[in-house]
């Protein structure tokens, strides 16, 4: 039986950063809760991996909708990652009225704070 082949990881590393930039959100923000494009890409190969971690372009996009704790490691992985790119950032803080929710959106406000030169496109929603 022959073995099977995954042609796509003969493409070019650049093309492939190229692929996966189309996968991070733009301005059409979707307000939902989902794994983030670049952990989805990181985890399906060791040569995806090796390409997504090392392409800062593609940690520069975040989104967080409703803040946890966890969000701050996760906040801090992407601000390191993302080199020097402008940052693309959406927090959505709406209708959450938790003690924690308050505590973990103010820690990523405070990380991002120290980057404010390089937000390129940065939306806090944060009524209750």
């Amino acid at each position: 039986m022959a073995k099977d082949i995954c042609y796509v990881n003969y493409l070019p590393a650049e093309l492939l950063r190229e692929i996966f930039s189309y996968l991070l959100p733009g301005r059409d923000w979707k307000l939902e809760e989902t794994y983030p494009p670049q952990l989805i890409l990181a985890q399906v190969c060791s040569y995806w991996r090796n390409i997504a971690i090392s392409d800062s372009r593609l940690w520069s996009t975040f989104m967080i909708v409703r803040p946890v704790k966890q969000h701050i490691p996760m906040t801090k992985l992407w601000l390191e990652r993302s080199g020097q790119h402008p940052l693309t950032v959406y927090i959505d803080h709406q209708g959450l009225e938790f003690e924690e929710t308050f505590a973990a959106t103010d820690a990523v406000i405070d990380l991002l704070r120290p980057h404010v030169h390089r937000w390129k496109a940065v939306t806090f929603i944060l009524a209750s």
